[in-house]
């Protein structure tokens, strides 16, 4: 997982926590969904900053439903397939609503 560590540094010590996560989405089928998860130039309204970057809410869905949803990108993000799958990963992880089982995992990633 070193495209995580770049992208967000200091996520070394979660690698058991997102292997983990990665391995049971293997596992799930996906659910077919209309909606987007849409990667987009944002602005950061304290410092004025430009990211790359998708709602919060593109998340917010049982992981099945998440796996189900087809990802874009607007024009000028330029972040690779895998740079995109890893920040999906990171997002399901941290917004997507996880199975149970993955909860201990959940609570060691907010706790950092």
């Amino acid at each position: 997982m070193p495209v995580i560590n770049d992208m967000f540094p200091g996520t070394k010590k979660f690698s058991p926590q997102l292997r983990k996560a990665y391995d049971m989405m293997l596992e799930m089928r996906p659910v077919h969904s209309k909606k987007i998860i849409k990667y987009t130039l944002r602005r950061d309204a304290e410092s004025g900053d430009t990211y790359m970057g998708a709602d919060d809410r593109d998340f917010d869905s049982p992981w099945e439903v998440c796996l189900g949803k087809n990802v874009s990108r607007d024009k000028g993000v330029d972040l690779s397939d895998v740079e995109v799958a890893a920040n999906c990963l990171v997002n399901l992880c941290l917004q997507g609503r996880y199975p149970k089982s993955f909860e201990a995992d959940h609570e060691a990633l907010l706790k950092g």
